[in-house]
């Protein structure tokens, strides 16, 4: 073999060697690299479900009692105005509906105790509470003024008609005069719708409840 070929196989080798070596080292490097860290995407969190809404600390509250009031207007016995049997009603109706847990439904109608009667028996949850303002026969006094009368009340269980509690309030104070307190107003009169909230003490006493204590 010439040394020409000699020479160029060398050279031939040398080159082959060296293109390996290259390729060798240029793996390596890219072996070496580390591929750009990727942003982090952010673990989406479940979010948290709505506290529900608190219970209101006082629910509407359902009552508990009822009542039915009437008043007898016509007694054949006394002279009262209606301003005056209004005023009567319209006060004892709101005292025993005052404690918020009792329901009051009062008839302008006329009711007499009969009635009142039949009415109980006819309901089946509701009582019944009779009124009727009448003359003091004892006291001497003139018929029909706001110092001669009182309030007779009853109350009749619903079903049986049983008496559940009854009596009398007297107007205080009514010998006396207060200055610049009229005593029959278009409210009716003061003493008597006084003793009208008295009975409605005396009816909420006896079913163990109080009405809020007025000045």
């Amino acid at each position: 073999m010439s040394s020409r070929s000699k020479l160029l196989r060398t050279l031939a080798t040398t080159l082959a060697i060296g293109f390996a070596l290259s390729c060798l080292s240029t793996a390596h490097a890219q072996s070496g690299r580390r591929a750009p860290g990727s942003k982090s995407v952010p673990t989406p969190t479940a979010e948290p479900d709505p506290m529900p809404a608190p219970a209101s600390s006082r629910q509407t509250s359902q009552p508990i009692l009822k009542f039915i009031l009437g008043v007898d207007r016509y007694d054949s016995f006394t002279n009262v105005s209606l301003s005056s049997i209004s005023g009567v009603r319209r006060n004892c109706a709101q005292r025993l509906s005052e404690p918020g847990w009792i329901k009051v439904d009062s008839t302008e109608r006329d009711m007499s105790r009969s009635d009142a009667i039949k009415l109980a028996k006819a309901e089946k949850g509701s009582y019944v509470v009779w009124l009727r303002v009448r003359d003091d026969g004892m006291s001497g006094k003139q018929s029909g003024t706001s110092d001669n009368l009182y309030i007779e009340y009853a109350v009749f269980a619903p079903l049986t008609a049983k008496i559940v509690t009854s009596g009398s309030t007297y107007p205080r104070n009514r010998n006396s005069v207060i200055p610049g307190r009229p005593t029959s107003t278009m409210e009716g009169d003061y003493y008597l719708n006084r003793a009208a909230r008295e009975a409605a003490d005396r009816i909420l006493t006896k079913f163990s409840l109080h009405a809020p204590r007025r000045p």
